[in-house]
């Protein structure tokens, strides 16, 4: 929800990316919105992202932009969407789509994004929903300060050493207050999956065993 969010983020990014076992962490706002031309609208989830910061392995559907490209640092209007929306919209690169969401305090409000990237993963569920925009255009529009966002994301090549990340990071001051939870809790449907496929695999071992 934006209603929710986090302040001090650059203090606590730092703090994330000095913890040895971390590869890299970025910061976030995430929410929903309404996209909109002249002809058509659709619904939509957001993520407001710092393009300099993010990659392929952070960002899953960077890899999948298959016409124009992400939009750049300094680029206060870019946008990406998938294969799905564009073609809902009835857009193209460089076309103007209106995204209207609450801001902190629950009012509506607008911005004005240009189609910078077309990706397509192949799934229509991600195809259809998401899109990406500019931290400091959104930050501006649903009215928060140069130092907030709703989420930092922290990455580490070792998924087992998640609980030991996440039980150094709640022991420091600076992380009084906030929530901090592994990936188990933000993606609880792929950490039920992952479970299910385990048993299944033990259960396996187990009868060739036998």
């Amino acid at each position: 929800s934006l209603t929710r969010s986090i302040r001090q983020v650059d203090a606590r990014l730092e703090a994330i990316r000095q913890d040895p076992a971390m590869e890299h962490a970025v910061v976030r706002i995430s929410g929903q919105a309404m996209l909109a031309t002249a002809r058509e609208s659709v619904g939509a989830g957001f993520i407001a992202i710092d393009p300099a910061a993010e990659t392929p392995a952070t960002l899953l559907v960077l890899k999948h932009i298959v016409e124009g490209a992400l939009f750049a640092a300094d680029d206060p209007n870019g946008m990406v969407i998938g294969r799905k929306t564009a073609d809902s919209l009835g857009v193209k690169i460089g076309d103007k789509v209106v995204y209207t969401c609450t801001d902190r305090h629950g009012e509506i409000v607008s911005g004005l994004g240009r189609v910078r990237g077309i990706y397509e993963t192949g799934s229509d569920q991600v195809d259809r929903f998401l899109v990406l925009l500019p931290m400091d255009k959104v930050r501006t529009v649903i009215g928060y300060g140069p130092d907030e966002a709703t989420m930092i994301a922290g990455f580490c090549r070792d998924v087992s050493r998640v609980d030991s990340i996440r039980n150094r990071l709640i022991r420091q001051p600076l992380f009084m207050g906030v929530d901090v939870g592994s990936w188990e809790k933000t993606s609880p449907d792929m950490a039920g999956m992952i479970r299910i496929d385990r048993t299944f695999n033990y259960l396996f071992q187990v009868i060739v065993f036998l």
